[in-house]
């Protein structure tokens, strides 16, 4: 974690995992976390890009899963409690799949970012699509639903990055190689 002058280290949160937990973490070392939020808990939530795609809850050994809720993102009027000690690692706590009925409009997963509803938006680069989690993410669910899809427009190529500013306007970036042609994208609010 580094402090908002981006000039110091807090903290440095090391994600243990195992061969069977996160389920196909070992599988590709490629398609791990694409995306990661905070949480006023002390917890995080760490996005798998697939292979399954997954989105994992982190926290420290011994924690309970607590979930998401838009009352726990950490957004621009809280913050995530710095863990005590300096070189921490969390564990996964709890790993949700996503329904077939998302796996329609999401192939991958590229990032993820919170919206200033403290809703969380997924992107996905191969699907061309961002979508929105709606409600709330329950530790007795096992699956994750995707009810609002909304798509990239054609100029868009590789969309690896998401940002959703003030009244849900997405920013996303891509990671061509081409510097003559834009790689930072302002769209219409969601």
């Amino acid at each position: 974690m580094l402090n908002r002058e981006f000039d110091k280290l807090l903290n440095r949160i090391n994600l243990h995992y195992d061969e069977n937990r996160p389920p196909g973490w070992n599988q590709n070392i490629n398609s791990r976390g694409e995306g990661m939020i905070l949480m006023r808990n002390g917890h995080l939530f760490v996005l798998k890009e697939k292979n399954p795609p997954l989105l994992i809850e982190y926290g420290p050994r011994g924690d309970s899963p607590e979930g998401l809720t838009p009352e726990l993102v950490v957004s621009s009027s809280n913050s995530f409690p710095l863990p005590a000690v300096f070189d921490v690692t969390f564990y996964p706590l709890q790993s949700w799949e996503f329904s077939e009925r998302a796996l329609r409009n999401f192939t991958d997963f590229s990032d993820m970012a919170v919206g200033p509803d403290n809703r969380i938006y997924l992107l996905s680069e191969e699907s061309r699509t961002i979508g929105k989690i709606e409600g709330r993410l329950r530790p007795s669910e096992s699956k994750i639903d995707i009810r609002k899809v909304y798509h990239l427009p054609r100029k868009i190529k590789s969309a690896e990055g998401l940002v959703i500013g003030p009244d849900l306007v997405p920013y996303v970036g891509s990671d061509l190689k081409n510097y003559n042609k834009p790689n930072l994208y302002k769209l219409d609010a969601l």
